[in-house]
């Protein structure tokens, strides 16, 4: 007999991170000072797995993370010279005693830093927007990945220890960019019509003579 169970990333996810909760609070302070679960994401329109987005297009990045009883806390959100932050956009939640700093112009850094004395202890996320500078030959196609790295650093406010962490996100910068998707894909059989639904962002700075899609 063959028995197959369901299978669930997002649920499996879920439970390990339970799990590892429930794991450290059981070993108490010992583990205190710490860490958890570093991430960065973006809201680039997908086209398959990574996100794809025209210069002079906002793009939202979101950094999350835990922290358990850390002071010291430093969060450097290192820009590549082909993205700009757009100023006023920032939104820190979990860390609003801590000071900011934000670039002028392309590149540079984001950083979050925590006066002398200030524990955080908890969910913390940074979320800000940026736009994909004039890059590339206006005669030729743009096909260029933007990393994107955060550094997250503290220590621990009752055993002192250090920790590092990093987080990184990507995008594609395209001059045109297209995405299409099937809008019913909810059990089709054969002789189902099937919806599809096509979008596409320019690039502000292109200069199409002509457009075909």
């Amino acid at each position: 007999m063959k028995l197959t169970l369901p299978f669930n990333t997002s649920i499996l996810s879920i439970v390990s991170k339970v799990l590892c909760l429930s794991f450290l609070m059981l070993m108490g302070s010992n583990l205190s000072g710490q860490i958890f679960f570093p991430s960065k994401n973006n809201d680039a329109p997908l086209d398959g797995s990574i996100g794809e987005i025209p210069p002079g297009h906002p793009i939202t990045y979101t950094i999350s993370f835990t922290a358990s009883d850390i002071e010291n806390l430093t969060v450097t959100d290192n820009l590549p010279n082909e993205l700009q932050y757009i100023p006023g956009t920032i939104v820190v939640d979990g860390a609003d005693a801590c000071n900011v700093s934000t670039p002028s112009g392309a590149g540079g850094s984001i950083v979050l830093s925590c006066p002398a004395g200030t524990v955080i202890d908890g969910e913390v996320s940074i979320s800000y927007q940026a736009e994909v500078t004039d890059i590339g030959n206006n005669t030729q196609g743009l096909s260029q990945f933007l990393n994107n790295f955060v550094n997250i650093t503290g220590t621990g406010a009752s055993n002192g220890n250090d920790y590092n962490s990093f987080a990184s996100s990507s995008v594609q910068a395209e001059r045109l960019s297209v995405q299409k998707m099937i809008l019913n894909d909810d059990g089709l059989i054969p002789g189902d019509n099937v919806v599809y639904q096509v979008d596409f962002q320019i690039s502000d700075y292109a200069d199409f003579q002509e457009l075909c899609i």
